[in-house]
């Protein structure tokens, strides 16, 4: 709508040239007032579609707030899967899903990934088990994370924007990150254990490294492990037009994704167990 071209833009009985007469009067509509009232506009739009499956093969999702509704999906039902299995008993570990809010906009909020809230978790499970203080230490430590975030696709028109090394591309599975300044907490150990479990269990992995010429974004994987020292990997599924309005990912990735996050619950304690023995 704003795409719009209209002839007499600088006429259209509002104050506003900024904008096309059809939206303003549109707002104005809304509000219960003239056009030319409308002093100023401070909107964000909103999808307000259903989230659609579509392609040539039916292959891709559209939707907005993919990122990060995708991996709060796949991790909740990873979990479930977890919890449904024959082998939750037996399980010697404490298995969290943790849902953040405030995320893409700085994590520094009483209930954001910057906040006590993760290190409190730890200190009331393992204070379910003993009175011992250096339990909580000894659980911080033996703790596994998986920071899980969409990941920036390789695109078409901006190819030139990737590494040719590591070009996420959607339908070829989670991609690992890694940045050596510390804006994926990825480190050698954290990343080979993905990378075992993804083996073992016949599931595609991708690597992403931002070329070293550009900058590179974030999540609350580092912030995490900073504060509680948490051994954390960054993952994600690969999408087209993260943070757009409607966004896109591949079927194939979400299904592979909740396999891998399934996995994790199952069996990363006896991975992580293996690597201690090396």
């Amino acid at each position: 709508m704003l795409g719009l071209i209209d002839d007499n833009l600088n006429n259209a009985g509002t104050s506003d040239a900024r904008h096309h007469s059809s939206f303003m009067n549109a707002i104005a509509e809304n509000a219960g007032c003239a056009p030319q009232d409308i002093l100023d506009i401070e909107l964000t739009l909103c999808d307000t579609q259903n989230a659609q499956i579509g392609g040539v093969a039916d292959d891709f999702v559209f939707s907005p707030r993919l990122d990060n509704q995708m991996h709060c999906f796949t991790s909740l039902e990873a979990l479930c899967n977890h919890c449904d299995s024959n082998e939750l008993e037996a399980d010697e570990d404490c298995s969290v899903v943790v849902l953040f809010d405030h995320e893409e906009c700085g994590s520094q909020s009483n209930v954001g990934a910057g906040s006590p809230i993760m290190r409190d978790a730890v200190v009331r499970i393992s204070g379910v088990f003993t009175n011992d203080p250096e339990i909580f230490h000894i659980s911080l430590n033996k703790s596994i994370l998986f920071s899980a975030d969409g990941a920036h696709a390789v695109c078409p028109n901006y190819m030139s924007v990737h590494d040719k090394l590591h070009s996420p591309r959607l339908g070829e599975g989670t991609v690992i990150k890694t940045n050596d300044n510390q804006r994926y907490a990825t480190n050698g150990v954290t990343g080979f254990l993905v990378r075992e479990l993804a083996r073992k269990h016949n599931i595609k992995v991708q690597e992403f490294m931002v070329r070293n010429d550009c900058p590179c974004g974030t999540t609350i994987g580092p912030i995490i492990a900073a504060n509680t020292g948490i051994r954390t990997v960054d993952i994600g599924v690969p999408q087209w037009s993260m943070h757009s309005i409607r966004e896109t990912c591949s079927v194939n990735d979400i299904a592979s994704n909740l396999q891998l996050l399934t996995a994790f619950f199952k069996d990363i304690r006896k991975i992580d167990k293996s690597l201690s023995t090396l």
